[in-house]
């Protein structure tokens, strides 16, 4: 078996935002054509806040970015 390095895709949000926009839905959709290229695949979702503003408001940020993506 030959070991290959995941690729990275990466979707970016407006400050304080959780909409996915139409570039990030392309990003998305690249990786999800990409998965199904590669059976078997995994992919990690990461959800990540603004530098500013509460940790609870931002860890809630972080995720309901990482569930619209």
């Amino acid at each position: 078996m030959v070991a290959t390095w995941p690729e990275r895709y990466v979707v970016l949000f407006e400050p304080g935002d959780d909409a996915v926009d139409a570039v990030g839905l392309n990003v998305a959709t690249s990786a999800s054509r990409a998965a199904l290229l590669r059976p078997p695949s995994r992919i990690s979702v990461i959800g990540y806040a603004d530098p500013t503003g509460s940790a609870s408001l931002n860890e809630a940020l972080s995720l309901q970015r990482a569930e619209n993506v």
